[in-house]
């Protein structure tokens, strides 16, 4: 896309004016720098709990209370992984794909190979916001370039603008998806798997709290439950 976009695209005009150009190539910049900075970081992973309880000490208890009901032994079950060998925090899940917990997980990202947690899902619906900003701008550029040329297309310019096309409509897409969890104040995980959450009970999630807070919650922090 950047190549067809410099060879065919930068002598053409622009609905930006002069600074079209400008940017497009600070758009692209800017969706670069946070790729590789999400790529490094840290989504959230779950420690030691401060009680020290490790996963063996976990087991202990958990043998050591034969009273427990069926629901209180899934429940307590379903804190524990076996995979990182730790006792979960309340909305910490395990990532299949990169062997982690993470706090407040939402998403796997194939693209990245990042999982999306408490600590990235800020940066990564800003990345998303800024790819489609990219490819929307060189979809313009290559339309007014096509208008210019008397409606003429070559073909790596009409492969480049379909993948363009497909890349906007799929960050608008999981842009808008976060969004819209944002404001229900849960994250997709626990919308798309509810029985891994022994905390949502009876269908209701107690992290829930209202429109303001939950945008509060997504893009500030973390919040007890209610």
């Amino acid at each position: 896309m950047v190549l067809v976009y410099y060879t065919k695209l930068a002598a053409s005009e622009s609905v930006f004016g002069s600074s079209g150009h400008i940017l497009f190539f600070g758009l692209l910049g800017l969706t670069l720098a946070g790729a590789a900075r999400l790529y490094r970081a840290f989504p959230g992973l779950q420690q030691a709990t401060a009680e020290g309880a490790t996963f063996d000490c976990a087991l202990r208890r958990f043998a050591e209370n034969p009273s427990w009901t069926v629901v209180e032994a899934e429940q307590a079950l379903a804190k524990l992984c076996s995979v990182c060998k730790l006792v979960r925090a309340d909305r910490a899940h395990h990532c299949s794909r990169s062997r982690k917990c993470i706090i407040e997980f939402e998403r796997y990202c194939p693209v990245l190979a990042v999982s999306v947690g408490q600590r990235t899902r800020r940066s990564y619906l800003l990345l998303l916001l800024l790819a489609a900003a990219t490819c929307f701008v060189f979809i313009q550029q290559a339309l007014i370039a096509v208008r210019n040329a008397d409606g003429t297309i070559n073909n790596l310019m009409g492969l480049s603008v379909a993948i363009a096309g497909a890349s906007l409509t799929v960050c608008v897409l999981v842009a808008a998806r976060m969004l819209f969890f944002a404001l229900r104040g849960e994250t997709q995980h626990e919308f798309s798997h509810p029985e891994s959450c022994p905390y949502i009970k009876g269908g209701v999630n107690p992290y829930r709290r209202g429109l303001a807070a939950n945008l509060a919650w997504y893009f500030c922090g973390s919040r007890p439950a209610g």
